[in-house]
Order: C-alpha cells, then sequence, then structure tokens
C-alpha cells in the first residue's frame, strides 16, 4: 500500500469519516516563496524594457506546469504552453518586443508542446513567439476586443505589451514522461532525451490500447474549451518519491502535496543600464486531491492540453464531499493580528470562480514607499495587478446599460460590477472597451509624518475615468501602474510624463496610472484603500475537515504587486552617471472578521 493511502485509512479510521480527503492542505500564501501555483505581478515591454523570467523545479521529480501570460487590461490569455521540467530543473525565457510586437524568446532546452516555442531543434537557435489576440477576438471575447471601441485597433495591439504571468503546477511526471524529459547526453549535446514525444501526446490520438493523451481528454473540440486531462505518466502534483530501496524507484501517493516551484523576473533595460528582479508569489497547497477521492479518474491531476484556459486558479481543490458532490476549495486567511481562519469554498457547477486563490490574496490596504525628484532625481511606480479579477468579473450581466452596474451576480464578489461575457467571436453581453473600475482610496505621508494639505482625490489621478464612468479614484485595468510624480505635471501630455515612469506603461492602453504629489512630499509613504470591496463567505453545508463552521466577512481585494524606484547619481565620476534600481514588495493589511447580518 502506498504511504498516503496507510495514512489516510488510519486517521479515516480514527476520526470514523468516510471519503475523508486526507490531511488536506489548505490554500495559503507561502512567505517561503515555493508552492504550486507561481503568480508574477507584472511583465513589460514598454520603453525599451523587457522581462526575463524563470522558472525553478525544486524537487527530485519532474513537473508538468502551465505557463500562461495575461495581458494588462482584461486578463485575456495571450500564450499558454506546457512545460515539462526535469527533477531540479530551471527554465527561463525573456519577454520582450520583435519588429514591434510583443512575445517570448527562448533559449532552454526543457520540453515544451507545442515544441515551436522552444529553440529550433535544427540549429539550436532560439525562436520568437509572438503574443496572440485570439482569446479578446474570438475564444472569450471582449467588446474592445471585437471592435466595439473607435480605439480598439491601438488598444488590442497596445494590450498585450504589459501584463502579468501564472504558472500552475499539474502533475508530477512518472513513466515515459519522466524519462523523456529528463536531461542526458544525447546526441552529443546535454538535453532532454526526447521531447518530440510530449506534442505527440497532444497531437495524435493513439489507440484504444495505447492512448495519447490527446485520446483521454476526450480528442478536439471546435470551442477551445477541451476540459479533458492527459492522465498516464502524470500524477498529482507533489506526489513523487524515490524509495529508500537499491536501487530507488520513483513512486507516487494516492494525493497531491506540497508544490516544488518558485519562481523570479528580471525587468530589463539594456539602454539606461537598469535592471528590477522581483520574487514571484507562491502559492501552495492548491491541489490535494485526487481520483482517490472523487472516484473520477480525470481528478488524478490537472493535466490540461496546451491551448486551453486550463487549468485555471478557480480550479483549486482541497476536499471532495462524497455525498453532495461537491469539491471544497479551503484557504488559510491571516487577519492583522497574525491569526488564522481556514475558509471553505463549494465549488459552482456552472459559474466557478477563483474564491480560495482571491481568499489568500484579499488585502485591505497595500503600502509601501516612494521617492521622486531630489538630488538622485528619483522616480517611483507602483504595480498594483488583481490576479483573479477577470475569472469573478467576466460573468453574464443582461441586456442593460453599460454604465449600470450589475451585482449579485454569483462568483463576482469581492469585485464591484458584472462584466458580460461572449462567446466564439461574438462579445454577448460583454461591455468592456479598455476600463472595468475598481474604486480606492490614497493616503501618503513624508519621511517626518506630515501629510498633504489637500487629501489626494480624482483630480490629482490621471488619466480621468472615461466619458459615462462615474468620476472617482479607480484603477480600470488589471495590472495596473500608479506613477508619482510632482503634482504640477498631472495635466502633462502623456509622452512627457512617460518620462517620469520606471515601467512607462502607456494610460489608457496599457493601463497606466499617474498621482500627483504635493511640493516639498518628494520621499515617503502610501496607502491605497480598497474600502468598498468585500465577500461574505457562507457557512460550509458540510464538515470540511479542519474549515470554520461559520460565516466569515473578507474586506479588500485580491491584489499583489511592488515599488519599482530608480535613482541616478550624475556625479559617479568624471563625465559618468550611474542608476541605483530598487523593487519592494507591497506590504499589506488583511481584514477578516464574522459576517455582518445587514440591517432590515
Amino acid at each position: 500500500m502506498k504511504k498516503n493511502s496507510l495514512t489516510t485509512a488510519i486517521i479515516a479510521g480514527v476520526a470514523g469519516v468516510a471519503g475523508l480527503a486526507g490531511v488536506a492542505h489548505a490554500v495559503n500564501l507561502n512567505p517561503d516563496g515555493i508552492g504550486q501555483v507561481l503568480l508574477y505581478p507584472y511583465y513589460t515591454t514598454n520603453g525599451g524594457n523587457s522581462t526575463l523570467i524563470s522558472v525553478v523545479n525544486t524537487s527530485d521529480v519532474g513537473k508538468a506546469v502551465k505557463v500562461r501570460f495575461l495581458e494588462a487590461l482584461n486578463s485575456k490569455e495571450v500564450l499558454d504552453f506546457n512545460l515539462y521540467l526535469s527533477p531540479f530543473d530551471v527554465w527561463t525565457a525573456n519577454v520582450h518586443l520583435d519588429d514591434g510586437k510583443p512575445g517570448i524568446r527562448t533559449s532552454d532546452k526543457s520540453c515544451i508542446a507545442p515544441n515551436y516555442v522552444m529553440p529550433d531543434p535544427a540549429t539550436g537557435q532560439a525562436r520568437f513567439t509572438e503574443f496572440l489576440n485570439y482569446e479578446f477576438e474570438y475564444w472569450r471575447p471582449d467588446l474592445l476586443g471585437v471592435g466595439g471601441h473607435a480605439n480598439s485597433p491601438v488598444y488590442n495591439a497596445a494590450r498585450k505589451n504589459q501584463g502579468h504571468i501564472e504558472i500552475i503546477e499539474m502533475g508530477d511526471l512518472g513513466g515515459l514522461a519522466h524519462r523523456y524529459a529528463l536531461h542526458g547526453m544525447h546526441g552529443g549535446e546535454w538535453k532532454p532525451e526526447n521531447c518530440a514525444w510530449f506534442e505527440t501526446q497532444w497531437t495524435t490520438m493513439g489507440t484504444p490500447t495505447n492512448p495519447t493523451w490527446l485520446r483521454q481528454s476526450g480528442g478536439t473540440t471546435t470551442d477551445g474549451n477541451n476540459f479533458g486531462r492527459g492522465l498516464h505518466s502524470v500524477y498529482p502534483p507533489g506526489s513523487g518519491y524515490w524509495t529508500t530501496t537499491v536501487p530507488a524507484e520513483l513512486e507516487f501517493n494516492d494525493r497531491g502535496g506540497a508544490g516544488g516551484i518558485f519562481g523570479s523576473a528580471y525587468i530589463v533595460n539594456g539602454e539606461e543600464g537598469t535592471a528590477y528582479s522581483y520574487n514571484a508569489e507562491a502559492i501552495n497547497g492548491f491541489y490535494t486531491i485526487s481520483d482517490a477521492d472523487t472516484g473520477n479518474a480525470a481528478d488524478q491531476n490537472l493535466h490540461h492540453a496546451p491551448g486551453t484556459v486550463y487549468p485555471s486558479l478557480w480550479q483549486a481543490a482541497n476536499y471532495y464531499d462524497v455525498g453532495t458532490n461537491t469539491y471544497y476549495s479551503t484557504a488559510t486567511v491571516f487577519n492583522a493580528a497574525g491569526e488564522s481562519n481556514t475558509l471553505a469554498f463549494a465549488r459552482s457547477t456552472t459559474l466557478p470562480a477563483p474564491d480560495a486563490v482571491s481568499a489568500v490574496l484579499s488585502a485591505r490596504h497595500i503600502m509601501n514607499e516612494y521617492a521622486v525628484n531630489g538630488i538622485t532625481n528619483a522616480i517611483s511606480d507602483w504595480v498594483v495587478t488583481f490576479p483573479t479579477k477577470q475569472l469573478h468579473v467576466y460573468r453574464t450581466r443582461g441586456a442593460v446599460p453599460a454604465s449600470t452596474c450589475v451585482t449579485g451576480v454569483p462568483g463576482l464578489a469581492p469585485f464591484s460590477c458584472a462584466q458580460g461575457a461572449g462567446l466564439n467571436g461574438s462579445a454577448g453581453d460583454n461591455v468592456f472597451t479598455g476600463y472595468w473600475p475598481e474604486e480606492f482610496s490614497v493616503d501618503y505621508w513624508d519621511r517626518e509624518e506630515l501629510e498633504p494639505s489637500t487629501p489626494p482625490d480624482v483630480g490629482l489621478v490621471s488619466p480621468l475615468p472615461p466619458p459615462g464612468q462615474r468620476v472617482v479614484l479607480a484603477f480600470g485595468a488589471e495590472a495596473n501602474t500608479l506613477t508619482f510624480i510632482d503634482k504640477a505635471l498631472i495635466s502633462a501630455e502623456d509622452e512627457e510624463k512617460l518620462e517620469y515612469s520606471v515601467l512607462k506603461a502607456p494610460p489608457s492602453s496599457g493601463g497606466g496610472y499617474y498621482l500627483g504629489i504635493e511640493e516639498n512630499f518628494h520621499a515617503g509613504w502610501a496607502r491605497i484603500g480598497f474600502d468598498t470591496q468585500s465577500v461574505v463567505v457562507p457557512a460550509p453545508a458540510v464538515t470540511v475537515p479542519g474549515a470554520e463552521t461559520t460565516a466569515f466577512q473578507l474586506n479588500g481585494l485580491p491584489v499583489v504587486g511592488f515599488w519599482a524606484a530608480r535613482h541616478i547619481n550624475h556625479a559617479a565620476g568624471d563625465g559618468i552617471s550611474a542608476y541605483y534600481n530598487i523593487i519592494h514588495r507591497h506590504r499589506v493589511t488583511r481584514d477578516i472578521g464574522a459576517a455582518q447580518t445587514p440591517a432590515p
């Protein structure tokens, strides 16, 4: 018997609980940076910048991971592929412009399906893979994507130049997948044995007795919505281990375990000689069940086909209730005092939402420092990214005016208004044309505790909301930048203001915003508050092991990001200027408590 099976059997016997999902881990934001899911808050190709990314497999077992790039305005996928990491492997790529078009280039030899993302097998030269419009124009389009705005062509080209990245661990590699991903001397060079095999598994059907992943997942579809999974040779994420026998053998537990990947990014500007590095946010305990709990063979892993929007952040699962046939994701959330609550979310069968991931990322406030001007000509940007927003707001809103905020839609909270949804080239009732607001408040202080005489308001933030939108402080994109500048510059032309930005995200088409700072407040700290957004987490309908049994409320929004600053010393030497670059992850306060009963 596998060791996970034995442990679960003992616990089930003691507790008397049939179908107990083992000692299921809850979804959690791992401060140590290793997990099953990695969230990279920002990539950019603007203003001479490029973004180098890496992902590291810390495990002695190979990993199948989904790599997904999402554009800034509405988090529509612009590229995804399946990456097959060997034990202790590192994969790297560069996000940059090629002939004015954004995409990635990698010289890394780790296996990828489809193979065209990899270096040319004949020459070994890295190939450029362009970011694509397919999702926002066709598969799950928004109104902007299908030409519903006068500036659609310009915005649709620019929206891919910046965005964010998610990487999801789909399963551990065994059998032929382990063998073919393993690096060794092949054809006179150090590389995996057979990367072509991975693409063949997703492009041919095989036979009923020798099925490929494509056959196991249900074959090709015409709607881009293949929810099936490739099963053979890929086991629950985090389940693989080597026996202590001689020789050691690779075996797999019945269920998943801790994640084994971490990642980082470097925003580099070759002309300026600057580089800003950050670590990806790591979420652990994302998927810790399997077919051993559900009886459904497809739940063995999260190994979906490349080119689909799966796996998705809404697929977190830690417990399965046999009696109600319901999947639950649990999330451990800490309050400001460091006390934890484990919340249980039942997965909807019709409108699933990434509730557990949103819960662990939920912040009432984000805080960081800033510096502008001064003797080092400092410039400062904050990145404010809502990595789960699209999965909450892209929901049917009905035939109502675009200016109407549609609330109360299942799965929408904590975000404010449903955006509408479309399919296969039709925007349906979607009304997104480049701006979908989430209100915020902002306060700032200098380094001597002083506050500005006039609190920041919408007049000190640029650009203003589009015509027809409420004139309030709001972020309209999903990956936003907020540049701190002198208040006297707030009405300057966009091109002039870009000179004061590290990341140079254009307003409107790129999620770039500017905050005008009062004179003599050139350095200090600031706080952004999400004061109007919340979600009530109802008590679970069944007993979920380790989870709270009463309703709770989370206030704020799921958000990640950082402060990036550049300082210049023009007196570093005779005719020499020195650049000093800073990135600091945002600090946050989390606000969780018992759900409030609405007043009668």
